[in-house]
């Protein structure tokens, strides 16, 4: 079920939303749509078009880091990011290809660098937040689960990623987000404090010689609280006999624990206390999102117990 950009715009726009009243307002809209479970707010992904290169930016660096989650407990509207990979020749999908991908979280901060934030004070040196690795499978899919990312000087919202085998690197470049999208997700509890981002699409410096339609993410929202999908085509060029076989050898990173306020590996009786408190409404869910599980903004039963056996038996 489709629905047009204008109409998307209605539900996004207008006074700061908690992120559940966002989520509720475009259920409500999924529900009058003949019970659709998911609304399309942009389909844009020509297909086997190459896709264009972009730079990796001064915030890249490999983190080594296999891992679907990689929110590592930041806060924000939940992202889920699906890249497919295909060769831009046959339109076959790739499989086995190393998809490196990295993003700001909600407050516009890349992890692992100094000077960042508004005021260009904020160090996040030794942090890996909103950064990690996965394989392509047999139908080219790489996916993440991650936040919206919010502005920072200079840029409109975007993901990086890399693709490579072994020591070839076949694409570097970004994604970008529909306008009306990031307008209406930055006008939520969470991002709206800092207001809207100066740079938009029509004046981002890497977009002017950049038809849009080759760089936008297609867009799905859950029509039952489960978030925004942003997903993607990427026609690579590959050399004659490019092979990727056989799969990459990549250890999984240890995924965040429920519960694990102090990111330390162990989920303690003061910590589970903090989580009933944040289920209650005592506590904000900033003061450990890592009970958020499923960024619903909320702390629920099922969250609450995870975070038990995560105290009892440890942490994965």
């Amino acid at each position: 079920m489709h629905t047009s950009n204008t109409s998307i715009s209605r539900i996004l726009k207008g006074p700061p939303m908690k992120r559940r009243d966002f989520l509720r307002t475009v259920g409500a809209l999924g529900g009058a749509l003949a019970g659709s479970k998911y609304i399309s707010v942009a389909s844009a992904t020509p297909a086997c078009t190459l896709y264009p290169s972009q730079t990796a930016g001064p915030f890249f660096f490999d983190t080594g880091l296999i891992r679907t989650d990689i929110r590592e407990g930041r806060p924000g509207t939940l992202l889920g990011v699906g890249l497919q990979f295909i060769d831009a020749q046959t339109c076959l999908p790739i499989p086995n290809l190393v998809i490196d991908l990295w993003h700001t979280d909600r407050d516009g901060l890349y992890s692992g660098y100094p000077g960042q934030g508004d005021n260009r004070d904020i160090d996040t040196s030794g942090e890996t937040f909103m950064r990690g690795l996965q394989v392509t499978d047999s139908n080219g899919m790489a996916g993440f689960t991650s936040v919206y990312p919010g502005w920072y000087p200079g840029r409109v919202p975007h993901i990086h990623f890399k693709a490579f085998f072994d020591d070839r690197t076949l694409v570097t470049s970004q994604a970008y987000f529909p306008q009306e999208l990031t307008d209406g997700v930055h006008g939520t509890e969470g991002y709206a404090d800092r207001g809207p981002g100066p740079v938009t699409l029509s004046s981002d410096i890497l977009l002017l010689s950049t038809d849009l339609e080759d760089v936008l993410f297609d867009i799905t929202i859950s029509a039952t609280g489960g978030g925004i999908s942003a997903t993607r085509t990427v026609a690579v060029a590959t050399p004659t006999g490019f092979t990727p076989t056989p799969t990459p050898t990549l250890t999984p990173a240890p995924q965040d624990c429920t519960g694990d306020c102090s990111n330390d590996g162990n989920v303690t009786v003061n910590e589970l206390v903090r989580g009933v408190n944040i289920a209650l409404g005592r506590t904000p869910i900033d003061q450990c999102p890592t009970f958020d599980t499923d960024g619903s903004g909320m702390v629920s039963v099922s969250e609450l117990v995870a975070a038990v056996n995560s105290s009892l038996l440890g942490c994965s």
